[in-house]
C-alpha cells in the first residue's frame, strides 16, 4: 500500500495498493544458448489526488483519480555458456 495519504500525493506518484504477476520461461536453443522472455504486469491500484500542494510555489492543489494504473514490463534473458 502507499505510505502517503490521499491529500499527501502528487501526481508524479500515483501509487495505491500494487498487485503484480509475472511469467517467463527458457528454451534452450542448443547445447551452449539459452533464450529466456519475461512479462510482468503490475497493477498500481487506482490512487485518488486530493489537493497535495505542488512544490516550488505550492500554489496547484490538483484533485483527481487514476484508472487503469498498470504498468507492463517485457524482458529477454539469452545465455552462452562455455
Amino acid at each position: 500500500t502507499s505510505p502517503l495519504a490521499d491529500t499527501d500525493r502528487y501526481p508524479d506518484i500515483q501509487v495505491d495498493q500494487h498487485f503484480r504477476a509475472s511469467i517467463g520461461g527458457q528454451y534452450k536453443l542448443n547445447d551452449n544458448l539459452e533464450l529466456g522472455l519475461t512479462y510482468t504486469y503490475l497493477d498500481l491500484g487506482n490512487p485518488k489526488l486530493r489537493g497535495a500542494a505542488i512544490p516550488p510555489l505550492y500554489m496547484a492543489r490538483p484533485i483527481g483519480d487514476y484508472e487503469n494504473n498498470a504498468a507492463h514490463f517485457l524482458g529477454t534473458t539469452l545465455r552462452y555458456r562455455f
